[in-house]
């Protein structure tokens, strides 16, 4: 039986109340097919109880005149002048439409009923409940799907083909299940795809080389296989987001030449292989995740063209050689190309295998907010450098082998608030007094280390505290 057939089906339900339109018979056919769509939608996804606005909806006012949530703003990535007034738009409906409302001294004008051709299907967030039914693909003009934060269920369908003017698709945090039709990544028109945080599985298509997108977030699902190789051939590409997943595999060399890349955060997968020295072609690269994972080799030294780089993280890997990040099972030494790294806020170095001493070049980092060198095999004394780096608020140093005392120069640290010296056993001097502030401080209190807190020359007793509070703190940074 039809869905038409079933007197409960959203679709019935949809047909009786526009068969009782007092205007049905004056409308264009778009019209109809329109007001049906939306009137699908409207009972497949619990309009009527659960949405937590639903005005006007239902009524024989223009489809136009109906709920709709606000834009989301200007878009993260880079557009023209024409299509960011397509998404700023404040009406669901097209120009004409919101021309004809501004400039009418007729709202009963014969014109409306030939006018309002929906654009925006904004519902983010609205109470939704089900599945998108696959009439609202017929409503064709739309630019713009969005849908994020909702309790929406069911499969994306390979119907959206019919949206060949969408612009952005948006549907995070919903229960979306099944693949990704390989439809989405033919739609010319689509800058962004956002489906992160749902339960979608299965692979990347390799039509994703073909697209021109520019926002691609499929973070925190269940996908699974290979990153394609042709997500290289996606030039446009600004900002990538697939951190969560399963996928397995290397990651493709192809992806190194992506010029046009801001944002990569593939972390939390089990992607294996090696870092290629392609990396330095990323030009435009400012984050760059990687951590969790099971990389292995070297940390190619191209990586300190990255003059754009801002935050960066390696840890959790296999890799060895030279490093650019934080918490790994790296080795090797601690590569002075990072003291190019002009804007860069945060370094992560920790949890690796780094046997070296840290490169003075760090002191170069004088936009660094966050250093963390901590758990590697680090030798040599803390560089003086290092009390540069003015608006550090974290500095974690602990688990290594640094020998000496601590530089004087860390009291120019005004902004610290977290410091962790501890398990360097030899290490030793007076912690400088105005460390003694630091909100979070944790060291080895001991006969060779005192300060603050820990009289020098008492050693064991102050040494126990400062051990339990050192303890506490480590467990917050795993």
């Amino acid at each position: 039986m039809s869905a038409l057939g079933d007197a409960e089906s959203p679709q019935s339900k949809a047909l009786g109340w526009l068969l009782n339109d007092p205007n049905v018979a004056n409308y264009p056919d778009w019209r109809i097919q329109q007001r049906f769509a939306l009137m699908t939608l409207y009972y497949a996804t619990s309009g009527p109880t659960k949405w937590r606005n639903n005005t006007n909806w239902a009524s024989y006012e223009h489809e136009c005149e109906w709920f709709s949530t606000p834009s989301l703003g200007p878009p993260s990535f880079p557009v023209d002048n024409e299509t960011l007034a397509i998404l700023l738009s404040t009406s669901p409906c097209d120009p004409d439409y919101v021309s004809w409302k501004l400039n009418s001294s007729r709202h009963d004008d014969i014109s409306l009923l030939h006018l309002g051709r929906y654009q925006h299907l904004r519902m983010e967030p609205n109470g939704l409940e089900g599945t998108i039914p696959q009439e609202t693909f017929l409503l064709t003009a739309l630019r713009e799907i969005t849908f994020g934060i909702n309790q929406l269920s069911g499969t994306l369908s390979s119907e959206i083909s019919k949206l060949t003017d969408l612009i952005l698709f948006t549907m995070p945090m919903n229960k979306i299940t099944g693949t990704i039709p390989t439809e989405v990544f033919s739609l010319t028109s689509l800058r962004a795809f956002y489906g992160f945080r749902n339960q979608l599985t299965g692979s990347i298509p390799s039509e994703v080389g073909i697209s021109n997108l520019q926002d691609l977030f499929l973070d925190s699902n269940l996908l699974t296989g290979t990153l394609p190789s042709e997500l290289g051939a996606a030039n446009p590409l600004n900002n990538v987001f697939m951190f969560n997943n399963a996928f397995s595999g290397s990651i493709p060399s192809e992806l190194w030449t992506l010029s046009s890349l801001v944002r990569l955060m593939v972390e939390f997968n089990a992607l294996t292989g090696t870092l290629a020295t392609e990396i330095g072609q990323m030009s435009n690269l400012q984050m760059l995740r990687l951590d969790n994972m099971e990389l292995t080799g070297t940390i190619p030294t191209e990586l300190g063209r990255l003059q754009q780089m801002g935050f960066l993280r390696l840890e959790l890997n296999q890799l060895s050689g030279t490093i650019p990040t934080d918490a790994n099972q790296l080795s090797g030494y601690v590569p002075s190309e990072f003291g190019s790294f002009s804007r860069l806020k945060r370094l992560g170095l920790g949890r690796n295998m780094f046997s070296s001493t840290v490169p003075v070049e760090l002191g170069k980092l004088s936009s660094l907010k966050w250093l963390g060198l901590h758990v590697n095999e680090l030798t040599g004394a803390i560089p003086t450098e290092i009390g540069l780096l003015g608006n550090l608020t974290r500095l974690w140093l602990y688990g290594n082998e640094f020998t000496g005392g601590l530089p004087t120069s860390l009291d120019g640290l005004l902004q610290l608030e977290s410091f962790n010296i501890s398990q360097n056993q030899y290490l030793s001097g007076i912690v400088p007094e105005e460390l003694c502030f630091v909100e979070v401080l944790a060291f080895d209190c001991s006969a060779s280390l005192c300060g603050c807190d820990c009289p020098c020359g008492s050693g064991n007793a102050a040494g126990s505290a400062r051990n339990e509070s050192s303890s506490a703190l480590n467990s917050t940074l795993q």
